[in-house]
C-alpha cells in the first residue's frame, strides 16, 4: 500500500478551522467560516440567543508540541497579531487522532502580550548582539508556552468566546 503524503500547510490550516467549527457548533454557537484570506478572522461566531458576534483566528500546526517527554511546550507562528476586544485566537495542535488534538484559546490582547514576551525572552537568550538584533527583527512572530504554565489554563478555554462576545457592544 502506498504511503499517504504529508498534508500541505494549507490543508493543515483548513483541518484546524474545521475542528474549531465543529467544537463551536457542538457548544451551541453558530459559527461561519470566512472565505478567502480575510485578515484577522477565520471564523465569525454568533450566539443564537443574543446575536452577539465574536471573531476567531485559528492557527494550526501538526507539530506544535515540543519536548514530548520532558517539560512539554507548544509553539506556533502567528503572523502579525491583531487585537480586537471581540477576538479570540484558537491554537490547534492536530494530533495523530481526534482524541489527541488539542486546542488552546487566548484573548487577542493576551496573544499580543505573549508574542512580545516571547520575542524579548528569545532575544535575551542570544549569544551576541548581532543574534539578539536578528531575533528582535524577526519577520514572522511566534508564541510559545509551557503546558504546565499557560497550557493548563488555556486548553479548551471555550468560555473565552462568551467573554469576547460580552466585550463587544
Amino acid at each position: 500500500m502506498a504511503r499517504t503524503p504529508a498534508p500541505k500547510t494549507n490543508e493543515i490550516g483548513i483541518a484546524g478551522e474545521f475542528f474549531v467549527l465543529h467544537m463551536l457548533a457542538r457548544l451551541g454557537y453558530s459559527p461561519a467560516l470566512t472565505l478567502g484570506n480575510t485578515k484577522g478572522v477565520d471564523i465569525l461566531v454568533t450566539c443564537p440567543n443574543t446575536s452577539r458576534v465574536c471573531r476567531v483566528e485559528v492557527k494550526t500546526s501538526a507539530d506544535a508540541l515540543r519536548a514530548p517527554r520532558g517539560r512539554r511546550w507548544w509553539t506556533w507562528l502567528i503572523g502579525w497579531p491583531m487585537s480586537a476586544p471581540n477576538q479570540v485566537f484558537c491554537f490547534v495542535h492536530l494530533g495523530a487522532t481526534i482524541a489527541e488534538t488539542r486546542c488552546f484559546l487566548f484573548k487577542a490582547a493576551d496573544v499580543v502580550a505573549l508574542e512580545a514576551e516571547c520575542k524579548a525572552t528569545y532575544a535575551a537568550d542570544a549569544k551576541d548582539e548581532e543574534q539578539r538584533q536578528r531575533r528582535l527583527d524577526a519577520d514572522m512572530p511566534s508564541i510559545w508556552f509551557y503546558e504546565d504554565e499557560k497550557g493548563d489554563e488555556h486548553e479548551s478555554a471555550w468560555h473565552l468566546i462568551d467573554e469576547a462576545m460580552s466585550s463587544h457592544h
